[in-house]
């Protein structure tokens, strides 16, 4: 039984229901046809927005914005932009824009991945933004050379691999970060029992700064403790007065003179900091620990893994 059989008998049957089957036999087949065509239509009926034109070697195109009223110059980079990124930087000049694509003259949209480079080898393109749709002209001249470039390109490669053959780069290469290896080895080795003893340092130094502010924080109890033994229990408030009010200002002068000693402000963090450092320096001559040779070590050793992340990223050409 043919399929025209099939689709009649199909349309006989549902009359004997209540409500009959409604729909087009051909909807689904114009369906794409006619959005085609109209997307065709709006094609041919674009605005020239202009031509894609070289200024010093790349090309330049200026694509209208909709929400300004005004154009914006975008450079295109053939071997680093996509039809993907361009449309991501219209989108950033202008958040009006909702709905951005290329397309051919046949109506056909390119894909967001495609290059800048194989873009330009349309002689005509046509951008839609929003509800717009734009014509723009394509020097093909382009196209012929960046096939010059693509080419030159490869023979550079070829030239580099050369290079690489004649001054034997891979073993180079592994000889440096051999050598490279065992001075960074040479140099842990120094530095492992002197993180030991700044570690032990910096724990009694940690301790020490504590000590000082919990025995600030006792005496500072201890003082209102007895102000207020002897405003409520010896004495009033009448004689207690002036005691206070000097004890308060007294304060100040402490942050005064804290100032004037270390040209600081006043603060629990930078006076901690301060006692820290001033305490480390005196456990580090009691330890016989060295901070400038430590610091030479450290700097030594950021110094050898900085060459060889060179090594290993192949940014040690230019050593030859």
């Amino acid at each position: 039984m043919s399929i025209s059989t099939k689709i009649f008998q199909l349309i006989i049957n549902s009359r004997q229901f209540k409500y009959p089957l409604n729909f087009n036999i051909f909807s689904f087949s114009t369906f794409s046809t006619d959005s085609t065509c109209k997307l065709i239509d709006q094609i041919q009926k674009a605005s020239y927005g202009g031509q894609v034109y070289l200024k010093n070697g790349l090309p330049f195109i200026d694509i209208p914005l909709p929400s300004r009223k005004e154009n914006c110059h975008f450079i295109l980079r053939p071997f680093g932009d996509t039809v993907g990124s361009l449309s991501e930087s219209l989108s950033n000049e202008d958040s009006g824009i909702e709905v951005i694509a290329f397309y051919t003259c046949e109506g056909l949209r390119i894909s967001k991945c495609t290059r800048i480079h194989h873009l330009l080898t349309f002689p005509t393109l046509y951008l839609r933004i929003n509800d717009s749709f734009y014509k723009f002209d394509v020097d093909t001249s382009f196209y012929i050379s960046s096939l010059d470039k693509a080419e030159s390109f490869n023979d550079i490669k070829s030239k580099i691999s050369t290079l690489y053959t004649v001054f034997d780069v891979e073993e180079y290469k592994i000889r440096k970060e051999s050598i490279l290896l065992n001075n960074l080895e040479n140099v842990e080795r120094k530095l492992r029992p002197l993180i030991i003893i700044r570690k032990n340092i910096e724990k009694e130094c940690e301790k020490h700064s504590k000590r000082i502010f919990w025995s600030g924080f006792s005496a500072v109890c201890f003082q209102v403790g007895v102000f207020a033994r002897l405003t409520w229990w010896e004495y009033s408030w009448d004689i207690m007065e002036p005691i206070t009010y000097f004890s308060t200002f007294s304060s100040v002068v402490i942050a005064l003179a804290y100032y004037l000693v270390t040209k600081q402000n006043f603060e629990y963090s930078s006076a901690n900091i301060r006692i820290f450092n001033k305490d480390f320096y005196r456990r580090a001559r009691k330890y016989c620990f060295d901070v400038a040779q430590f610091n030479d070590l450290i700097k030594i050793k950021d110094g050898l893994n900085c060459e060889l992340q060179r090594i290993r990223n192949n940014e040690f050409i230019r050593d030859f």
